[in-house]
């Protein structure tokens, strides 16, 4: 019956929240033999995965679970840090996407979004989240430093001398990155680069 059901989810729900994980797994288990591609059981199943770090799984059934119908936030914010943390950074990057505006902008998710676009080099998409993500000054600079990094390797070097300067004065001690700047000023033919190494 599907009292029985809804009392069963709500019992698993209750193993999930009080961190009795085994106990979850083997009910939730038992609930996939019966309904392999249902869309709540899955997205328990990716919710507990999540919790044991076995991002693998939590993205394989966070995904079964929205391909059923449940693509809620959570579900998609599940299989984007999942995708993160096992390097699909694409992957991360289209569901990380779909709920970053539903969510606070210093929210987790939107700082592993733009550091997504900062690897994929959608480096302006990153540079405008950052304006929003209420990052500490530091985290600001090593967002922008590996902006910087990202254009230069791409052979464009005045942004990267535009990012690194800007990283520089959010964290102007960071002796790293002022030789960062120096390098790639003079990698740009900038002759004022020289200060920075000396």
């Amino acid at each position: 019956s599907p009292e029985y059901y809804i009392a069963y989810f709500q019992l698993i729900e209750l193993y999930i929240f009080s961190e009795q994980l085994e106990q979850a797994v083997e009910r939730l288990d038992y609930l996939l033999e019966i309904n392999p591609k249902g869309a709540y059981v899955n997205f328990l199943k990716a919710k507990v995965n999540f919790k044991q770090d076995d991002f693998v799984n939590a993205l394989l059934y966070s995904e079964v679970s929205m391909q059923a119908g449940l693509a809620t936030t959570e579900a998609l914010f599940i299989a984007g840090v999942s995708a993160y943390k096992i390097d699909k950074i694409e992957t991360a990057r289209q569901y990380l996407m779909r709920i970053s505006n539903n969510i606070s902008p210093a929210h987790i998710a939107n700082k592993i979004l733009a550091e997504v676009n900062i690897k994929l080099g959608y480096t302006e998409a990153a540079l405008e989240q950052v304006e929003r993500l209420q990052l500490s000054e530091k985290n600001r600079a090593s967002l922008l430093s590996a902006a910087a990094i990202k254009q230069f390797q791409s052979g464009n070097f005045s942004k990267s001398i535009e990012y690194m300067g800007e990283a520089n004065q959010y964290d102007p001690g960071n002796a790293v990155n002022l030789l960062r700047e120096g390098f790639m000023k003079l990698s740009a033919n900038d002759q004022s680069g020289l200060d920075n190494l000396s």
